[in-house]
């Protein structure tokens, strides 16, 4: 663990954490001098089509991990159906018992069987967890989590918070992709696909054109279709400030990336971090370095994501949502099916080039010779009707760096550097001991003969048993102990060094090796204190939909989201709800940065004894808040957004929250599912337009400035099917719902199996006319959806 830091120091442990999809890339991030990789099994992994580890390769990449002294964590960092629980302890065992040093998780009902049945098995808290602050931070340090990837989101003044504040490990990414929405609250993907990011399917509908409207205008730019594609992540030129903040562990984003990219990423920030350490005052990122960053992978240039700013366009890459390529100059002639181009980097032979053309179509050129700065280079080129002097052309792929990174670092194998001695002497066993850290083998061969003609020399010795050849290791021998006249076979000396150099691998990686724990029995169930017949809960937004539930009788409850009204006038609405016969609660916000956690510790006093009947809690930080308040005695109601998947997740809410709560049933599961759980009583969203993606991205702001007004917008894609936009200034943040609302009431004889206690009725862009209609069961003629009701998620 580290000391809590005041001061803005450095942490005392700092790693290069380096993604590994295949053997190959995992290999790769050794070589390059990465501290520890992560990596994904064949299930229950975030990166589902990467090359992920079957069983044995698993066991063999912990074992090659280990023998070179660096660390390996495995993902299991998605959410867990019902069913699927059952399985993690025989699907963890072997891996456990192999010496994996952590698990990286998503669901808090997953996290509760690893802690329960694996004892020594770190735990690291995914970024899905969507951990905005002190509050998540300090209750996962509590519950035995040694690591905390908080969301990308988080400022650097956010991170040094969580540092000063607790003593968990703190891993944030530094390179690579970012998405546009908070991880583990992101369900685009599943509800158009059923390809759900929370399972490790994301079908990237992030990096897909979009068109943006207001009051029926459009307001993208032309040639910026791409409104939720953020650039790359590339933090190499503040690492001094993001280790100052106090990250341990510095993350780079790419199991979905070849080898090549893995190592030469993982390289460049081995050798910053080295040079900071030593020289910390002399710290400056050469030109070139970002300029091979830059070819390895961008789009339209880095940004430095949330760490020094909240949001911006300059994050945005809305031209191109994949690989730009580096600038190497512009068509300066164009003669029959050839174009001419001056160089404004050097060219070499195989690099790959390309021209977009203004419909997203692309030319594809291979350089067939090399070319310097400054020279011509002359290519023949395909639909050259259509191409135009001035063009730009970018490399797409630099053979020539590809070819160094693999010639200098992928297939250099890596080598630990063992120390040994040998005992030879005439009529006794010839002995070798070799010797790595505090762990030491010894070994016997055969008996040592005397040389009937010529003896064995000290120097021949040495010299075979010093070829380890293809093996993990370099020997140096420091003393030979032998006799005049000894002797003994090559082939003996050969064979006592194999033997000598696999009993100290064996030892290595040995040493993390653990014994099969004892499997717990659970057969505690906890009490949900819920009605016992459903209530229809009206969640409003706003004021105006807050009226309008307020006359309707059939409302039994109201969830006001909670920046719709000051807080000095939640108190009154709370009493006209109560005057009215109606339960009020105050709805927490999408999102629990540090100025929220501000706020609500200055009303602690109001959330605590107001004469509202409980807080909706929206995400981790918000639960965990409540969690510390000890005089907090309402009912704590939790959002579909904090996922109980499964029976684990359900007891984990429950025991935790201390008092009443109400679970709200996932978006995901469907109806089989949600039966699996055997949650009597639990509320269900029966109507609404279901939120897509939470971000801390304003499409306001990004295409028109920030105005501080709250606004519906419209999203557009490409078949023309719509998406509403809604701002939220007070903790700003945007969220996307889907064009199309939720209805499941016309099945009630599946809701009456389900014994649902609530039926919440989502109130998000209705105006007051529209919410009234919908309490009455006034349907306009639209199209609806019943989400994942019915179909569910692979």
């Amino acid at each position: 663990m580290n000391k809590k830091n005041d001061n803005h120091q450095i942490p005392d442990f700092i790693e290069v954490l380096s993604p590994a999809g295949s053997f190959e890339s995992l290999k790769a991030a050794i070589h390059a001098g990465a501290d520890a990789v992560y990596l994904g099994g064949h299930k229950f992994g975030a990166r589902a089509f990467a090359d992920n580890f079957d069983l044995e390769n698993m066991k063999r990449a912990i074992d090659y991990v280990h023998l070179h002294g660096k660390q390996i964590y495995m993902t299991v960092n998605t959410l867990f159906k019902n069913e699927e629980i059952e399985e993690l302890y025989d699907y963890l065992l072997p891996y456990y018992q192999e010496g994996l040093d952590a698990v990286i998780v998503q669901d808090v009902g997953v996290a509760e069987v690893i802690r329960r049945e694996f004892p020594g098995m770190d735990l690291h808290a995914s970024t899905q967890m969507t951990v905005m602050g002190v509050e998540g931070a300090a209750m996962l340090e509590e519950l035995g989590f040694r690591r905390v990837v908080p969301a990308r989101e988080l400022s650097l003044e956010e991170i040094s918070d969580i540092r000063q504040k607790t003593n968990l490990e703190i891993e944030t990414f530094v390179h690579g992709a970012l998405c546009f929405s908070y991880s583990g609250q992101c369900l685009m993907s599943s509800m158009l696909g059923g390809r759900s990011g929370n399972r490790g399917r994301c079908a990237q509908t992030c990096r897909l054109p979009y068109d943006l409207y207001g009051s029926g205008k459009k307001m993208n730019k032309g040639g910026e279709q791409y409104l939720l594609s953020p650039r790359d992540l590339c933090s190499l030129e503040i690492l001094p400030q993001v280790l100052r903040a106090g990250t341990n562990s510095l993350k780079i984003e790419g199991r979905m990336k070849r080898p090549e990219y893995v190592a030469a990423v993982t390289r460049q920030y081995r050798r910053y971090v080295d040079r900071y350490l030593s020289d910390p005052k002399g710290f400056q990122v050469q030109k070139e370095d970002m300029q091979e960053l830059l070819e390895l992978y961008n789009r339209g240039g880095f940004t430095k994501g949330y760490y020094l700013s909240h949001n911006g366009r300059e994050m945005m890459s809305m031209k191109r949502p994949n690989h730009m390529g580096y600038y190497v100059g512009k068509i300066k002639e164009i003669n029959k099916n050839k174009i001419c181009f001056l160089c404004e980097a050097h060219i070499h032979k195989q690099d790959i080039l390309e021209i977009s053309l203004p419909n997203k179509e692309k030319v594809e050129l291979t350089s067939p010779v090399d070319g310097k700065k400054g020279s011509l280079i002359i290519l023949n080129a395909k639909q050259i009707k259509r191409l135009r002097k001035g063009m730009p052309i970018y490399r797409t792929r630099n053979q020539t760096l590809i070819s160094n990174i693999q010639e200098e670092v992928i297939q250099r194998e890596k080598k630990e550097n063992l120390k040994g001695n040998i005992i030879f002497c005439i009529g006794k066993p010839v002995m070798m001991q070799v010797r790595y850290g505090n762990l030491t083998a010894t070994v016997t061969g055969d008996v040592v003969l005397e040389a009937e003609k010529q003896p064995v020399t000290r120097e021949k010795i040495m010299e075979q048993v010093t070829k380890t050849g293809q093996t993990p290791f370099t020997l140096e021998i420091t003393h030979v102990d032998m006799d005049e006249g000894a002797f003994l076979p090559m082939g003996a000396l050969k064979a006592l060094r194999r033997e000598a150099l696999k009993a100290m691998e064996e030892k290595i990686i040995r040493q993390k090796y653990r014994d099969i724990p004892v499997k717990m029995q659970t057969d505690r169930e906890s009490v949900c204190h819920m009605p016992k017949r459903h209530q229809i809960i009206a969640s409003v937004s706003n004021l105006e939909q807050g009226r309008a539930a307020l006359t309707s009788e059939k409302v039994d409850a109201i969830y006001m989201l909670g920046e719709a009204i000051p807080f000095e006038q939640w108190e009154d609405f709370s009493k006209q709800c109560i005057q009215a016969g109606k339960e009020i609660y105050y709805a927490m916000p999408y999102v629990f940065h540090k100025k929220a956690g501000r706020e609500w510790r200055t009303w602690q006093e109001l959330i605590c004894h107001g004469s509202h009947h409980g807080i909706l809690v929206r995400t981790m930080d918000e639960f965990a808040l409540l969690r510390s308040f000890w005089d907090f005695d309402k009912t704590m109601v939790l959002a579909s957004s904090l996922y109980a998947y499964n029976k684990e997740a359900l007891r984990f809410y429950k025991e935790q929250a201390g008092h009443k709560v109400r679970i709200t049933l996932p978006a995901e599961l469907n109806e089989k599912e949600l039966l699996s759980l055997q949650e009597p009583y639990a509320d269900l969203v029966v109507y609404g337009y279901q939120p897509l993606m939470i971000s801390a991205q304003c499409q306001t702001k990004n295409h028109l400035g920030c105005k501080k007004k709250e606004e519906k917008l419209t999203l557009k894609d490409r078949y023309q099917k719509n998406f509403y936009v809604r701002n939220y200034c007070r903790y700003c943040y945007n969220v996307i719902y889907n064009g199309d609302p939720l209805l499941l009431l016309s099945m009630q004889k599946e809701l009456s199996n389900l014994q649902v206690g609530g039926y919440v009725y989502q109130f998000t862009i209705e105006n007051a006319e529209e919410t009234k209609a919908v309490l009455e069961g006034r349907f306009e003629n639209k199209k609806y959806t019943k989400g994942h009701f019915k179909r569910g998620i692979e």
